[in-house]
């Protein structure tokens, strides 16, 4: 299984790829492999998962949502959902993270209100975690705790 981070399938900002070449680099990225992705969050938003569900074979390709998504098309067919269990519940994927640029967005168009999980979820997530005990979790973002532990702040 090979892991890609963020895509950020959009981009206006001078000397960023265009939408459109960005999604032509990451399906360059993916073209002909013969094993299973996943995009680690931050595909973009809506025009960047239609593309994505018209263009990659979604039984081999999938996206794990982060906060930068078009959280309507979580349920999608390329979606690993709010969490899903992987290669006989040896991997985790989490779905989610807070944007800290969320006051420069609109929402529903590039914010989502419930772009984390709810605390419900959250407690369905740890329910599994204690029930499979997976080796690896992968999430588009981490607790708050480890990112202090690494980095100070």
């Amino acid at each position: 299984m090979i892991i890609i981070g963020d895509v950020h399938g959009g981009g206006k900002v001078k000397g960023l790829l265009r939408s459109e070449r960005k999604l032509d680099i990451y399906f360059n990225i993916i073209r002909g492999l013969k094993q299973k992705t996943i995009q680690l969050g931050d595909l973009g938003f809506k025009e960047e998962h239609k593309w994505f569900l018209k263009n990659v074979n979604t039984d081999q390709h999938k996206v794990l949502f982060g906060n930068h998504d078009h959280l309507p098309m979580v349920h999608e067919r390329h979606s690993l959902g709010d969490y899903a269990l992987l290669e006989n519940n040896s991997i985790m994927a989490i779905r989610g993270a807070y944007s800290i640029d969320k006051g420069q967005r609109t929402e529903g168009l590039d914010w989502f209100h419930d772009e984390e999980l709810s605390m419900a979820k959250c407690d369905e997530v740890l329910t599994m975690v204690d029930r499979y005990r997976p080796r690896v979790i992968l999430s588009h973002d981490c607790p708050t705790e480890i990112a202090y532990e690494m980095h100070g702040h």
